[in-house]
């Protein structure tokens, strides 16, 4: 069974959908998506500038739902994200 990974962090959000449909076209489709994302600082958030606040959910949530909202077609409705 073919394995991919794909990587990129906060620079890479807006490329996963796209490397997710390519993927699937080069090997014939996906069984399982690992979607996994996280990043955290130690500040307390309140002390958090607008920018860091929002690098946490870009990562945090959009990193995750953006690569499960492109799952390509044949997949169960049900996607997890970790």
């Amino acid at each position: 069974m073919p394995v991919a990974i794909i990587t990129g962090g906060n620079s890479g959000i807006g490329r996963a959908p796209a490397a997710i449909k390519q993927l699937a076209d080069e090997l014939g489709g996906i069984d399982v998506l690992v979607n996994n994302a996280g990043y955290g600082t130690s500040k307390p958030v309140l002390e958090l500038t607008f920018d860091e606040w929002q690098g946490v959910l870009d990562v945090n949530l959009t990193g995750t739902f953006l690569p499960a909202r492109r799952r390509p077609s044949g997949w169960s409705s049900r996607v997890a994200a970790a």
